[in-house]
């Protein structure tokens, strides 16, 4: 009996001892894989920021906009110089149409230009992008005698559009048609003015042929529901000296 007691009495204490250390092995097991895990989660956080990062200063990125095909400008080009909506892409004479783009200094722009025609109605078109602007092709050519039309939207009240801030602009301020291989054609704005949507000077927007001329129109005003765009147009008139 003295034995078996304190030989027993030891099996229990060595079995609890044992089942403690086992205990304490998986506790240290857990421990470890949570530290592992959380580093892990750590690691993949800071390349997901880092991809949010980049991605939000990258110069590819452009915001486009829900707006449909039949979107226009509000002005109608005068009857001498409107073409066939079908009427196939005139090329610049010193540029390649889809290497072309508007660069503004003060407004931190630089954008595609998008050659575009008249709509079913007459009107000149515009871009499907907030952010592009659109170059009325039928018309005068960077660089060359004439009127250069180019228009962007203004957005709305959640949509900022690519010539929001064309207001700035002011006499002597700089506008550039760029293309990819570095050349420039430069533009010196000298006015700007803004008219109700319907008395917009038509022949001086789009048919000046005295000089070298560029002219940046948009939206501006209170927005007009029944006509579905706003009730006033702001143009900037620039021109090679």
């Amino acid at each position: 009996m003295n034995y078996q007691d304190p030989h027993q009495d030891g099996q229990y204490k060595y079995q609890v001892q044992y089942s403690a250390a086992g205990m304490n092995i998986k506790t240290n097991k857990s421990e470890k894989a949570k530290k592992i895990t959380i580093r892990v989660l750590a690691v993949i956080a800071v390349f997901v920021a880092e991809g949010v990062l980049m991605w939000g200063m990258a110069d590819s990125k452009i915001s486009y906009s829900p707006v449909k095909n039949d979107v226009i400008a509000g002005v109608k080009p005068p009857k001498q110089i409107a073409k066939s909506v079908d009427k196939p892409i005139e090329k610049s004479p010193l540029l390649a149409v889809a290497d072309m783009y508007l660069v503004v200094p003060k407004l931190y722009i630089n954008t595609p230009i998008e050659p575009v025609g008249v709509t079913a109605n007459g009107e000149m078109a515009t871009s499907q992008s907030l952010q592009r602007v659109a170059w009325y092709k039928d018309g005068g050519k960077p660089g060359a005698l004439g009127s250069v039309v180019l228009a962007g939207h203004y957005g709305g009240p959640q949509e900022v559009g690519i010539f929001r801030t064309m207001d700035k602009l002011e006499s002597g301020d700089s506008l550039e048609v760029r293309s990819k291989d570095g050349s420039s054609i430069k533009y010196t704005v000298y006015k700007k003015a803004t008219y109700n949507a319907g008395d917009v000077p038509l022949q001086e927007l789009f048919n000046k042929s005295d000089g070298k001329y560029l002219n940046l129109i948009t939206c501006v005003g209170s927005w007009n529901s029944a006509t579905n765009s706003y009730d006033k147009r702001l143009i900037v008139y620039a021109k090679i000296d």
